[in-house]
C-alpha cells in the first residue's frame, strides 16, 4: 500500500494473515515467486524487497532481503521464470537483476526513459515499460542483460505490463 506496507490476506476471510512493514515509502509492484515461497516488492523508497510467504507460518521462514541501489524510485518488479532472481524497473531508468544467491552482484542495463513496469516471459525474456512510450525488450546474456529490442507502442508513458501465461501475448 501507500504505507509501505504488505498485507496478506487468506483466500476466504476478513481478517489479514501478515502485516508487513516492507518499505518507507509506498509499494508500486508486486510479484510472486513461480514456487509461491517469497513475494518481491518494489517500492518508492528505492528500494526492492524479497519477504518469504511462509514466514506466516508458525515455522516462519526468515526476514525481508531488501536491495538497493536503484537512484530513483523502483516502479516493477518480476521474478524470473526459474525464481532465482528478481528484475526491477526504476524511474532511473535501470533495468536490475538481482540474483537471489548470497553475495551475487545485481546486473544493471541503463535504458533511454525513465521504467514504469516490467514482466518476464515464462522463457525468461524481460519488457521493461517505458516513460517514453516504448517496450524494451532485453534477453540475459552471460550473467548480464542485453537490449533486444525496442517497439514504440504509445505517444505517452506505458504504465504497467502483463504477459500470458504461454508468454504468446502481452498487454
Amino acid at each position: 500500500g501507500s504505507d509501505g506496507r504488505i498485507v496478506f490476506w487468506p483466500r476466504a476471510g476478513t481478517a489479514p494473515e501478515r502485516i508487513v512493514a516492507a518499505h518507507k515509502a509506498p509499494i508500486a509492484g508486486l510479484a510472486v515467486s513461480p514456487d509461491g515461497r517469497l513475494v518481491a516488492s518494489a517500492s518508492w523508497d528505492r528500494t526492492v524487497a524479497v519477504t518469504p510467504v511462509g514466514a506466516m507460518t508458525a515455522a516462519g521462514a526468515g526476514a525481508a532481503r531488501v536491495f538497493e541501489g536503484h537512484a530513483d524510485n523502483v516502479n516493477g518488479v518480476a521474478f524470473l521464470p526459474d525464481g532465482r532472481a528478481v528484475v526491477s524497473a526504476g524511474y532511473d531508468a535501470t533495468l536490475r537483476l538481482w540474483p537471489l544467491g548470497e553475495g551475487e552482484a545485481p546486473s544493471i542495463l541503463t535504458l533511454p526513459a525513465p521504467l514504469n513496469a516490467v514482466a518476464v516471459a515464462p522463457d525468461g525474456e524481460i519488457v521493461a515499460a517505458g516513460a517514453d512510450g516504448a517496450l524494451h525488450f532485453v534477453a540475459r546474456s552471460g550473467g548480464g542483460l542485453t537490449t533486444r529490442e525496442r517497439l514504440d507502442v504509445m505517444p505517452g508513458p506505458v504504465v504497467a505490463l502483463a504477459i500470458t501465461a504461454d508468454g504468446s501475448r502481452l498487454a
